[in-house]
């Protein structure tokens, strides 16, 4: 076993020789990706209910499809296939797109994510809701599930998101009692 780290992303001739990611600078299209993953990734349903998603940064490019882009749907025709390779520390999933693609960004340490639900958390004082859609879609068409009521400020602090720590506080009042509480989430990085 190799003693460097495993790639998270390769192209889908999966060789450790020609290990690469293409974005939106090649001419070439991908028809899927090899993925480094210690756990099994799973066939979808049907296409479009599972997404990879690599190097999106914002909403806006999440909820509009486009090619080159920041995520693609996994065809559920062709299941992610296991790859045994000595080479590797880990695991080797061979993913195949529902159509090709090329990413727009490249990612972060070869991070990626497999989406199949979008969530949207929004404060209509004095209201949080949240709404949930399957796949990769704009949520705000959906139902508004009430987490709470009472909500008199929330702030997300992300001056320490580089570190991986976003901040979360959140100030309730009832009958002219207000507190506010404070959480550090840490965001994981990793696929």
């Amino acid at each position: 076993q190799k003693a460097e780290a495993s790639p998270k992303i390769a192209n889908t001739d999966c060789a450790q020789n020609s290990e690469r990611f293409y974005t939106s600078g090649s001419a070439d299209k991908l028809s899927g990706l090899c993925l480094f993953s210690p756990t099994a990734i799973t066939a979808p349903a049907n296409d479009g209910d599972l997404a990879l998603v690599i190097g999106n940064n914002s909403s806006t490019s999440l909820y509009t499809y486009s090619d080159p882009g920041t995520w693609i749907g996994l065809s559920a025709a062709t299941p992610p296939a296991q790859l045994a390779d000595a080479d590797y520390a880990g695991v080797v999933w061979k993913v195949t797109f529902t159509a090709p693609h090329s990413f727009r960004n490249a990612s972060s340490f070869y991070n990626y994510q497999i989406a199949n639900f979008t969530h949207e958390v929004r404060l209509v004082s004095p209201a949080l809701l949240w709404r949930r859609s399957n796949g990769i879609s704009d949520p705000t068409s959906g139902t508004d599930t009430t987490l709470i009521t009472g909500i008199t400020g929330v702030v997300f602090d992300t001056t320490n998101l580089a570190n991986g720590i976003l901040n979360v506080s959140l100030t309730l009042s009832e009958n002219g009692e207000t507190i506010t509480m404070l959480e550090d989430i840490y965001v994981r990085n990793t696929p």
